[in-house]
């Protein structure tokens, strides 16, 4: 079987979701800031993203097997090493198995939210909300079906990894060691009484070690499920986009919303209080976990399907643009936001901006 070599960080069946065909899509870059239409198999993508070349990977199993040839945990340790080599034909079969099932959760969204278009419809959604619509809505919500909670493990296993396996993610991790591993120097530096004003201290990770610690994360069950964990622990609910402005997605499809401020602390990891996790599923449904005790008011909306608001969908639109690693998709060609985001804020297009406290330290 010959082996692929384009690999994926976002799988062509969530892009084929925002297809207008299944095959092309419309690609909003940060970095050029121009936008066009590609065929879904060139972009979310990288030549052998998930691949650890094979002298590499034989020079570190041997270094395994030197350093670890007295403990008892050697064969699984050999195996993780191992593991590193089938990284894209595993996440190949994930993607497989997720394929139907969002399929399916799809059309239970459509029949759940039927609850808001049954005659007379409510508008709000599309317009501006009155206090009778408030009234209106809220009482067909409390009555409405809940999504089969049966789906939650399966969505959260997916949010998951795709969570773990982008370009965004290795880029993160790659800021997080860099910089965690220069403060711990200096502070060592700082307790033998040295002047640090007089050492340049620089800590670059290569892209060969940033590899396997990435590859690492995504094959250890130990990372996944910690956040499988948090995001069953969470809340979780469904967004129907019926305005004219379809969801985005991007190269970094699940998103990370903070909503706790305090000072001096960051609460902007997935299992922070006031985290909501965010993933598009199509132009129309998204998926959203809330952390619990910050959001206990809402728990009446668990596993429902909420409208939303066209302010909502810019909002939600705006998040995927500035957490995106470089490439912003959707079902349109209508990229006016993501423009006027880069003009107004063009530090979100710098491929090397600080991401330093988005994501998890792991």
């Amino acid at each position: 079987m010959t082996k692929a070599k384009n690999h994926h960080y976002v799988p062509q069946s969530h892009l084929r979701c925002f297809s207008p065909d299944r095959t092309k899509i419309h690609v909003f870059d940060k970095f050029t800031r121009r936008s066009f239409t590609s065929n879904i198999k060139n972009v979310a993508s990288e030549t052998y993203f998930h691949d650890v070349p094979e002298e590499y990977l034989a020079s570190l199993l041997e270094r395994v097997q030197q350093k670890y040839k007295n403990s008892e945990d050697l064969p699984d340790i050999v195996d993780s090493v191992k593991g590193l080599g089938t990284i894209e034909e595993r996440l190949s079969q994930i993607e497989d198995q997720f394929v139907k099932m969002v399929d399916d959760l799809v059309d239970n969204l459509e029949e759940k939210s039927a609850w808001f278009k049954k005659e007379p419809e409510i508008k709000s959604f599309r317009e501006a909300i009155t206090d009778l619509d408030v009234i209106e809505l809220i009482g067909r919500l409390i009555a409405s079906e809940t999504v089969d909670p049966v789906y939650k493990p399966a969505v959260a296993f997916m949010v998951a990894v795709q969570f773990v396996r982008t370009k965004e993610y290795r880029a993160s991790l790659k800021e997080f060691l860099e910089k965690s591993t220069k403060a711990v120097s200096e502070m060592v530096l700082r307790m033998m009484g040295a002047d640090i004003s007089k050492f340049d201290v620089e800590t670059k990770i290569s892209e060969e070690q940033l590899k396997i610690m990435h590859l690492g994360h995504i094959q250890d069950n130990d990372v996944i499920s910690r956040m499988v964990d948090a995001l069953m622990n969470h809340m979780w609910s469904f967004e129907a986009n019926e305005t004219p402005q379809p969801f985005f997605t991007s190269d970094n499809p699940v998103a990370l919303v903070p909503n706790k401020v305090e000072p001096f602390r960051h609460h902007t990891e997935y299992a922070s209080e006031g985290i909501i996790v965010r993933m598009p599923l199509s132009p129309k449904y998204a998926v959203a976990f809330y952390e619990r005790t910050f959001f206990a008011e809402l728990e009446r909306i668990e596993g429902k399907v909420l409208p939303i608001d066209l302010n909502h969908v810019t909002y939600h639109n705006s998040v995927q643009i500035n957490q995106s690693y470089r490439q912003v998709y959707a079902s349109s060609s209508d990229f006016e936001l993501a423009e006027r985001t880069c003009r107004e804020h063009p530090e979100v297009c710098d491929p090397e901006r600080a991401r330093f406290g988005r994501y998890p330290s792991i």
